[in-house]
């Protein structure tokens, strides 16, 4: 089934290629950005040159769009005549993308990260983003600080570097994430000392040697310790936590099932009354596939594309269990509505029911990271690193 899957995740590679862009799903008629940089990412290891042609036409088109003041749009709808800006993380995504396949303008990509570090509004060097400006924009939301987004700032800031674009240090930028993100005895006053919250009392009763992740985002006087899978995964990946940490984050997910019944659920626990996090009113206007009740879309939906992700993180500490797993996502990329090998957007947190739209490139292309990973010995930390 394995081998099959790698099969089919190249047909849905090869269905979303219209042209010379890459499509974030046979449905869609926009051209995702995030959606596109994940999976030009997980498709780093890919040698195909028309493949690499095909992900460098589409990073450099969605940069003809790039606004004045250097933010890359969340996507480009030629067809509607639309562009849809409201989100920082695409345009994280795209620089990290640009500088690993070597391609886009330099000054360009310069601009996308002056415009990031435009987001820093304190003196902790770490983004502040307002709710739905990542991908976790429906009734689930964080605001303030946010894991999944400062380490993609991390990333960005790094290869930049390495370019000259930046005078940024990505060391300090990962030592504050840790700092703020991983609790400690000095965090509290630091936090303070940057203006990140107002006040240190709220912060220490997260401060825990036994502590098993990251907390998922911190607000002025406010924070949320639910384990966001992606956030901790990327960190893991990064290398923004060290061998321990990762170790840590492994065994969460493994303790509390977050991998069950399939890789893996975007949230855990889910949240059952509304909150800071949830505000179900957001979810009136919205279709049913993108409605976050418990175990649905952002609260604890499995997502198979962090799935891939995970597998190819979990194959650092242990390939027995990775591909254990991998067969796991193997069966929830072959569920579908309406036929076999869907490789739907997301399924139900408990039961695995497909819920979200098919076809979905980021599920296709972290399935074939994975598989590389395991099967084909691609080092899953140099994802990040140029071609």
């Amino acid at each position: 089934m394995i081998e099959e899957g790698l099969k089919r995740a190249w047909d849905i590679i090869e269905r979303n290629i219209r042209g010379d862009l890459l499509y974030a799903s046979t449905f869609y008629r926009q051209v995702w950005t995030r959606d596109t940089a994940i999976s030009a990412l997980a498709l780093r290891f890919v040698e195909d040159q028309r493949i690499r042609r095909v992900i460098v036409s589409t990073l450099e088109f969605i940069g003809k769009f790039q606004s004045d003041r250097g933010q890359v749009p969340t996507y480009v709808d030629l067809e509607r005549r639309r562009i849809y800006w409201y989100s920082i993380d695409s345009t994280l995504w795209w620089v990290i993308a640009c500088l690993v396949y070597r391609c886009c303008d330099k000054e360009a990509v310069r601009n996308a990260l002056d415009w990031c570090y435009k987001q820093v509004l304190d003196d902790s060097l770490l983004i502040t983003s307002m709710r739905g400006t990542d991908w976790m924009d429906a009734s689930i939301g964080r605001e303030g600080k946010v894991l999944y987004i400062n380490v993609l700032w991390y990333l960005a800031v790094r290869l930049a570097r390495e370019e000259e674009l930046t005078g940024l240090s990505s060391r300090e930028i990962r030592e504050r994430i840790n700092i703020l993100f991983w609790p400690r005895r000095t965090t509290p006053e630091r936090a303070v000392e940057w203006g990140a919250v107002g006040s240190p009392e709220f912060l220490k009763d997260f401060i825990s040697p036994s502590r098993m992740h990251y907390i998922h985002f911190v607000s002025y006087e406010y924070l949320d310790d639910r384990f966001a899978t992606l956030g901790n995964v990327l960190a893991a990946l990064a290398r923004v936590a060290d061998e321990d940490k990762r170790q840590r984050i492994l065994q969460y997910i493994d303790k509390e099932g977050v991998d069950q019944p399939y890789p893996a659920k975007c949230l855990h626990p889910v949240i059952y009354m509304p909150s800071l996090a949830w505000v179900p009113e957001v979810d009136i206007f919205r279709r049913r596939s993108q409605k976050c009740l418990p175990y649905h879309y952002h609260n604890g939906g499995i997502w198979p594309f962090i799935g891939g992700l995970y597998i190819a993180t979990l194959a650092l500490e242990d390939k027995a269990k990775a591909r254990e797993k991998m067969l796991r996502l193997a069966q929830a990329n072959r569920l579908g509505k309406t036929r076999e090998w869907e490789f739907n957007e997301w399924l139900h947190g408990l039961h695995g029911k497909p819920m979200g739209s098919e076809d979905q490139l980021w599920s296709a292309a972290t399935y074939i990271l994975a598989h590389q990973v395991l099967y084909e010995n691609a080092d899953p930390t140099r994802i990040f690193e140029p071609v």
